[in-house]
């Protein structure tokens, strides 16, 4: 069928509106790449595959979602060694192997097992289990790493708790002994560039001995950090700059996982993108 036949009939109109229905961006790409076909053996692959997913939207269950993100990005960024993925990626990755593993399990149903060309199709998928409950005890549903991706993160956040209580303890006391009740401009325990601080009077500066870390906008209000919580203040910043580190160290071994499965995640889409 020449191009001029196409252009007549509309065919890439035609396309453009199915690739309208499709689930995921890679789905549409493979309907807009269609050409007529003059093979039967392809033609015949194909209607089975349709004439299996038709009898299954006429039966009384529903075949899973297909939304998924390309992932094209994340998977050439991780590919280089030692390449090291954000944990929003990385959730990407385990949404993608999420759908991979609610396709499986749905054509592992009874009521699929005559459906051979779906099952032909769909044979090849590979949820990736562990890399998956890896991915899945590590992150939050929004890329952050969990507490329990690591015992020696669980240690250092408790830590870093700890320290914020104490020190927020002692300044508390402080904005309530009357000793400083000239001295601070203001109530309250705020913190700059990561220290806690204290509003103090300008012209109060000499009575408390201390690091100031900010000024007010009107120059009247300086910030500053008790001389008696900077060993703490010390302390706090070498356990986030630890925390910091092993965050860091987990993503690069999630990544690792993942660059260890690059080629079944690319036949993971690529399969999905057909379905």
């Amino acid at each position: 069928m020449n191009q001029h036949t196409l252009t007549v009939l509309q065919f890439t109109e035609l396309l453009e509106a199915i690739a309208g229905c499709a689930q995921s961006e890679q789905g549409a790409a493979l309907v807009r790449s269609l050409q007529p076909s003059g093979e039967p053996l392809q033609f015949n692959r194909r209607r089975g595959l349709y004439t299996d997913l038709i009898a299954i939207r006429n039966k009384p269950m529903e075949f899973p979602g297909l939304h998924v993100e390309s992932l094209a990005a994340e998977l050439r960024q991780v590919t280089p060694e030692g390449a090291i993925l954000d944990g929003t990626a990385l959730v990407a990755i385990r949404a993608t192997l999420d759908t991979v593993d609610r396709i499986r399990q749905f054509i592992q149903k009874r009521e699929c097992q005559n459906y051979t060309n779906l099952q032909a199709i769909t044979a090849p998928l590979d949820p990736c289990d562990s890399l998956r409950a890896q991915l899945t005890r590590c992150l939050d549903a929004d890329g952050s790493v969990l507490d329990n991706a690591s015992p020696k993160l669980r240690e250092l956040r408790m830590q870093t708790v700890a320290l914020e209580a104490r020190i927020q303890r002692h300044l508390d006391g402080m904005l309530r002994n009357q000793q400083w009740e000239h001295t601070l401009q203001e109530h309250f325990v705020t913190t700059r560039s990561g220290r806690f601080v204290v509003p103090v009077k300008r012209d109060a500066r000499a009575d408390l001995p201390g690091i100031v870390h900010d000024l007010s906008n009107s120059g009247q209000t300086l910030f500053i950090e008790p001389a008696e919580t900077v060993g703490w203040g010390n302390d706090l910043a070498r356990t986030r700059l630890e925390e910091r580190d092993e965050v860091r160290r987990i993503l690069a071994e999630l990544s690792a996982g993942v660059r260890g499965r690059l080629s079944v995640l690319q036949a993971n889409l690529h399969i999905l993108a057909e379905l």
